[in-house]
């Protein structure tokens, strides 16, 4: 990695080895490196030597197709241990192979939360203060802690996180992560910390990270066309892909005196223009080049002015510029936080149907239905 610092916030630059080329609107790939101090607890419980010579067999394969690795590379490589809270099935293991001498109250509560009527419990206690499974195999450990085997099979298995790249290069050497670090206190005050984003943020120059390129859900949109991008947040990953793409092709097309794709607008919105107002002299540098329309950067600062400001309220305003941008056929690509955003940036852009384009509610509601249908309104929503 490489840390790249943009105003007063770091951007981290991947280096790709191998290079790999990729499009806009593509997806990176990234499996996060494990606390070692967890890796040693559980091991710990589990009685296991860190280098002890394992051999895994699915039950379902022939006994010649086994994994062999060591007890800390198969925990740290397969269990999730400081990042997705555990389900129910992992407490069924703990109740089955709970030692004799577990304590009543232990053994009771682990019965309820393996039950579905403890359904809602657990969540509280699980989900709702994001306990992972080391802080679960703690509260736990009167019960004892199960084999190795069981909790292969129940306990939540490590995965990739998926990021938009916030890049485009034509050579593929390296991608830009926009990344939000997930830190926030719990409903009873305890501190959660995601587990990729953490490890992301303390990469340093020099680290490796196992990353991969992976295509992305976005429709590639005509060269010809004018784009209208969403990105509040971190939703502003592939839209800067997209329009880096668009810059490089103005570029081409300035030097062989060919006509250049139409402008794009951008929609950014973010808290506070000077705390995260992300990649904003690029953005500006792109109005000045032509690559974005002259009124094409609306940005929305929520907590700069009296009142909340979001870019659904900037795509309303603009609503005459942009139905005349749709009616010159815009493809629009929408892109961040799956809550609201997506339905309340979708009614707004009914909301422009209506105003500018005269249509009734009903109209609106189907005309964009047929954008949808011709792959020229895209949604990249993550939870």
């Amino acid at each position: 990695p490489r840390v790249v610092q943009d105003g007063r916030r770091p951007r981290l630059e991947l280096a790709l080895h191998p290079p790999t080329p990729h499009a806009p609107g593509d997806v990176a790939a990234v499996l996060p490196a494990q606390s070692s101090a967890s890796v040693r607890a559980l091991l710990a419980a589990l009685a296991l030597a860190p280098d002890a010579c394992l051999s895994v067999t699915a039950p379902t394969a022939p006994s010649t197709h086994c994994v062999r690795a060591t007890a800390a590379a198969l925990v740290a490589g397969v269990l999730e241990l400081d990042g997705a809270p555990p389900r129910r099935r992992l407490f069924q293991a703990l109740a089955a192979h709970a030692r004799p001498s577990t304590p009543e109250t232990v053994a009771d509560r682990l019965a309820h939360f393996s039950s579905a009527d403890g359904r809602d419990d657990l969540h509280l206690y699980c989900a709702g203060e994001a306990r992972t499974l080391a802080e679960v195999l703690t509260d736990f450990s009167a019960a004892g802690a199960p084999p190795l085997a069981a909790l292969l099979t129940a306990a939540p298995r490590l995965r990739p996180r998926r990021f938009s790249i916030a890049s485009w290069r034509a050579e593929g050497r390296s991608i830009d992560l926009c990344v939000a670090v997930v830190d926030y206190r719990t409903p009873h005050g305890r501190r959660a910390r995601g587990l990729a984003s953490g490890w992301l943020a303390g990469l340093a120059p020099g680290d490796t990270a196992p990353a991969w390129v992976e295509p992305g859900s976005l429709a590639p949109a005509p060269e010809t066309v004018p784009l209208i991008l969403v990105g509040p947040g971190t939703g502003v990953a592939p839209a800067r892909s997209l329009l880096q793409r668009r810059a490089a092709l103005a570029a081409s097309a300035d030097a062989a005196g060919a006509p250049r794709p139409p402008p794009c607008h951008l929609f950014f919105g973010c808290r506070n223009r000077e705390a995260d107002c992300l990649y904003m002299d690029e953005f500006e540098g792109m109005v000045e080049r032509g690559v974005l329309a002259p009124d094409g950067l609306h940005v929305a600062c929520s907590r700069d002015g009296a009142s909340k400001v979001y870019v659904t309220h900037l795509i309303k305003q603009a609503s005459s510029t942009l139905w005349a941008a749709l009616e010159a056929g815009a493809w629009v690509v929408v892109a961040g936080s799956a809550k609201k955003m997506p339905a309340d940036v979708r009614a707004a852009f009914e909301a422009v149907a209506v105003e500018t384009g005269g249509m009734d509610a009903s109209g609106a509601r189907a005309w964009l239905r047929r954008l949808v249908a011709a792959g020229r309104y895209s949604v990249e929503a993550w939870a």
